[in-house]
């Protein structure tokens, strides 16, 4: 099994230096759960029968995703109105 330390160091890195520290938290929280969305609808898709994956959860994590756009917007919006 490999070691997820050196991703680790490089995202924390990452945010430390970045201007964009607040978005990138936004950012993979939203990659994770568009990921999670399209996992429920292929494992449905491929296997209906299974207990695992739910057709019924896709709209959910659809939903889930949409409301964790609302603050990534306000603070792409802070971040314009600091650069003027």
């Amino acid at each position: 099994m490999q070691s997820r330390v050196p991703c680790l160091v490089v995202g924390m890195l990452s945010l430390l230096l970045s201007n964009l520290a607040g978005a990138q938290d936004y950012l993979w929280k939203e990659i994770v759960i568009e990921g999670a969305t399209v996992d429920q609808a292929f494992g449905h898709a491929a296997d209906p029968a299974s207990p695992v994956a739910s057709d019924a959860l896709v709209p959910a994590f659809v939903a889930l995703a949409v409301i964790g756009l609302i603050p990534l917007l306000f603070y792409y919006r802070a971040l314009d109105r600091r650069s003027d």
